[in-house]
C-alpha cells in the first residue's frame, strides 16, 4: 500500500464574486473561450492564437481568467467593471468554470 500512487483530483475551476465587498476569487484553471466583450470604454478580446510551432491547439494555450483580471487591474479598471466583464463572458457561455455570485 505504501508504494501505491494515488491520483489527486484537480480542483474545480470556479470564480466566486462578492459584488458588495468587491472581491473576486479564482480557483483552478478558469479558461476563457473565444469572445469579445465591450463594457464602457474597455474592450476585451480573448482568443486562442496558434503559432507556427504549434500544430495542435491544446487546452493549456487557452486564455486564463486570472491573466485577464491581472491585466484589467494593471489598467486600473474599477472592480465593479471587472465583475461585469466576467459576468458578460459567463452569459455568453465562454467562461470555462463555475461562476458563483455571493
Amino acid at each position: 500500500l505504501l508504494e501505491m500512487r494515488i491520483a489527486e483530483p484537480e480542483p474545480e475551476a470556479r470564480v466566486v464574486i462578492n459584488p458588495r465587498a468587491g472581491t473576486i476569487v479564482i480557483s483552478g484553471e478558469v479558461e476563457i473561450g473565444d469572445v469579445i466583450v465591450s463594457h464602457k470604454n474597455v474592450v476585451v478580446e480573448a482568443a486562442i492564437v496558434p503559432t507556427f510551432s504549434q500544430i495542435d491547439i491544446d487546452k493549456s494555450s487557452a486564455p486564463k481568467l486570472e491573466q485577464l483580471v491581472a491585466q484589467l487591474n494593471s489598467l486600473k479598471v474599477p472592480t465593479a467593471d471587472v465583475i461585469e466583464i466576467i459576468r458578460s463572458i459567463e452569459r455568453n457561455g465562454k467562461l470555462h468554470g463555475r461562476l458563483i455570485i455571493e
